[in-house]
């Protein structure tokens, strides 16, 4: 059973990406059996920005992985990850509602 998820989004910044962004946190925040578990959102940003909507969670962080590489910003979103599972998902990515419910009764 899923007891802490961390879930670790690299991302490129700028104002449009911030729709997106936003959409892929709700999608996380909208999962059926979000009370049941707790969640850590890792937004790995390739340069130093300011994500408003992010303040207001603080299961948010946002890393900032100095422009260098996707895989340089999902290692140091793994390097401060908290949880028992690790998802990773892109930026413009969002989940169905049941993602999470369903990968729970698949690790029971």
């Amino acid at each position: 059973m899923i007891d802490t998820l961390t879930v670790i989004c690299p991302s490129r910044t700028g104002q449009s990406q911030q729709f997106f962004l936003q959409r892929m946190v709700h999608s996380v925040l909208a999962q059926k059996n979000n009370g049941k578990m707790d969640i850590e959102i890792l937004i790995c940003l390739d340069r130093d920005d300011k994500l408003g909507f992010c303040y207001n969670f603080d299961f948010i962080k946002v890393i900032n992985s100095n422009g260098k590489t996707q895989a340089a910003a999902l290692n140091a979103g793994l390097k401060q990850a908290n949880g028992n599972f690790i998802a990773f998902l892109e930026d413009d990515d969002y989940w169905h509602q049941e993602f999470l419910s369903t990968c729970n009764q698949i690790f029971q």
